[in-house]
């Protein structure tokens, strides 16, 4: 049987480039398919999505080789082996993305103001879906299952929705959205603020992905005191 503290203990060596990983064993019931020196394999309950962190070829290899067959999404945390997954998987797409980690233990001090935020609830499902500008990666479903994890939360303007943030099924914050006539008011940002807060309360860790080309959100983890990982981390989307 593998030591879960022994996994966590390699993984905490690199933190913000494994904080996904670490999360995921922690709080979101992934299982450890292999651990060898040097490297770490898990998954989802249902296989689909599995994550993968090795430091050289050899550990690369012998952990992909264990990979199930029905894996949807790869995340990897080197691109070194990238090429190699390639040839064994058929992959249709990729993200790059640097891991952005909230690394203090106070939560924001959040000033009273006239916008109102409140966990959301499933009577928002189809304006969640309608309003989300990625919303051809994901279906109702999918957003339904978010809300129903109480950590979906809306900003209200006069109890109109005007953006909200929640968290993807592996315990990122993401699904972060402001109405377009509302952006340029600072909702994105206290949208964040409540976020990582709720994470705290909850004893979640408050990280998220951003994709490396976007510099306006690299600049709003920096300004609220996120902590971006030097590294990126890669996902692969598999047929």
């Amino acid at each position: 049987m593998i030591a879960i503290e022994k996994v966590l203990e390699f993984l905490y060596k690199e933190y913000l480039l494994h904080v996904d990983m670490i999360e995921c064993i922690k709080n979101n019931e992934y299982k450890i398919i292999e651990y060898i020196e040097g490297g770490v394999l898990i998954s989802d309950k249902e296989e689909a999505l599995i994550m993968l962190t090795a430091f050289n070829m050899e550990t690369a290899k012998a952990l992909i080789d264990k990979i199930p067959k029905g894996v949807e999404m790869l995340v990897i945390h080197q691109y070194f082996y990238c090429n190699y997954l390639k040839e064994r998987f058929n992959v249709y797409d990729e993200m790059s993305c640097y891991q952005s980690v909230y690394t203090k233990n106070k939560p924001f001090n959040i000033e009273e103001s006239s916008i109102n935020v409140k966990i959301l609830n499933e009577e928002y499902v189809e304006s969640i879906f309608n309003n989300y500008s990625s919303k051809n990666t994901v279906d109702i479903k999918y957003i339904k299952e978010r809300i129903n994890t109480n950590t979906m939360l809306g900003a209200f303007i006069n109890e109109k929705l005007v953006g909200f943030i929640g968290t993807h099924e592996e315990g990122s914050m993401g699904i972060l959205e402001v109405l377009p006539q509302y952006r340029k008011n600072g909702i994105g940002a206290l949208l964040q603020k409540h976020a990582t807060n709720l994470a705290l309360q909850q004893s979640r860790i408050p990280y998220g992905q951003v994709k490396v080309n976007n510099e306006k959100s690299i600049k709003l983890q920096k300004k609220l005191g996120f902590e971006l990982s030097s590294e990126m981390v890669y996902w692969l989307m598999i047929k």
